[in-house]
C-alpha cells in the first residue's frame, strides 16, 4: 500500500463513521445494526494498519513492502483447507492476495525488484502491471469475478456445501474472500489440484 493510498482510506473510514454514527449511537443498544457493528470492526483495523503504514519512514516501508513481496515464496499449499481459512477470515489478507497472484501468474523477482508478468494473461498485464489488493479495492475483484467460468461459479456450495454468509455478515471484505475463494477452487479444478488432492 502506498503512503497516498493509506491516507486515503484513512480518511475514507473516518468519513464513514461520521456518517454511520446517527445510526449506532441514537439506536436502543439492542436493535444496533450488526452491519454497522462489523462494518465499525472493519474500518477500525484498515485504518489502524493504514495509519501505522504510513508512520513509517520511506526506509522502512520501502523493507516491509520487500518483506510482503518475499512472502510469495512461502504462502500455503492450495487446499481446501486453505480455502475454508479464506472464508473464515483465520488467513491474512496479505497470504490470501498472494495465493491469487501466484494463481494469476505474478512473480516477485528480488533481483531487478519488479514484478515478472510473463505468465499473466494479457488482460491482467494492461489493467494490472503489479498485482492488486483483491480484499481492500472492488474493481480488481469484480475482474476476478467476471473471469470464473460460469460452469465453476457454484463451486464453494458444490466442493465445500458452504452456503454462503449470514445477513449481517455482508460487507465487502467477506464477500471478496468468498470471489476469492471461489476463484481459487475454480483454478484447483482447471490445474487439476482438485484432483491432487483427493486422491491423498
Amino acid at each position: 500500500m502506498l503512503p497516498a493510498e493509506a491516507s486515503a482510506l484513512a480518511l475514507v473510514c473516518a468519513l464513514a463513521r461520521i456518517v454511520l454514527w446517527p445510526f449506532t449511537t441514537h439506536s436502543p443498544r439492542n436493535k444496533r445494526s450488526k452491519f454497522h457493528s462489523s462494518y465499525e470492526f472493519g474500518c477500525a483495523i484498515a485504518v489502524k494498519n493504514a495509519l501505522e503504514y504510513t508512520a513509517l519512514h520511506p526506509s522502512q516501508r520501502a523493507k516491509h513492502d520487500r518483506q510482503s513481496r518475499a512472502m510469495m515464496t512461502s504462502i500455503p499449499p492450495l487446499t481446501t483447507t486453505t480455502i475454508w481459512a479464506i472464508l473464515d477470515e483465520t488467513l491474512d489478507d496479505a497470504t490470501v492476495n498472494q495465493l491469487v497472484w501466484h494463481g494469476l501468474g505474478y512473480r516477485y523477482d528480488a533481483t531487478s525488484d519488479r514484478w515478472d508478468t510473463t505468465a499473466v494473461s494479457p488482460d491482467w498485464q494492461e489493467a494490472y502491471p503489479e498485482p492488486p489488493d483483491f480484499i481492500e479495492h472492488r474493481p480488481p475483484n469484480v475482474k476476478l469475478t467476471r473471469s470464473i467460468p460460469a460452469e465453476n461459479k457454484q463451486l464453494l456450495k458444490e466442493k465445500l456445501g458452504f452456503q454462503g454468509y449470514k445477513v449481517g455478515e455482508l460487507i465487502p471484505r467477506k464477500t471478496r474472500r468468498a470471489t476469492i475463494a471461489n476463484w481459487l477452487l475454480s483454478y484447483m479444478q482447471q490445474t487439476g489440484l482438485d484432483s491432487y488432492e483427493d486422491s491423498n
